[in-house]
């Protein structure tokens, strides 16, 4: 996983709010609400780190771009 401790605790930890906020389909707990409402405020980061935090820890994502 990641090469720092500190690193691989805090993605762990973000994955686990993901999953404990994010539900598919409702629009008011997309991925980019959970980082905004509940991942930003606790862990400063930007959306995109957040997305591959969630990768790294192994959580399948769907964007559309």
């Amino acid at each position: 996983m990641a090469k720092h401790k500190s690193r691989e605790l805090r993605a762990r930890k973000v994955a686990e709010l993901a999953n404990k906020h994010y539900e598919p389909g409702n629009q008011a707990r997309s991925y980019k609400a959970v980082w905004r409402r509940f991942i930003y405020p606790v862990y400063p980061m930007c959306y995109r780190t957040f997305l591959n935090y969630l990768s790294e820890s192994g959580i399948r994502i769907r964007i559309k771009d």
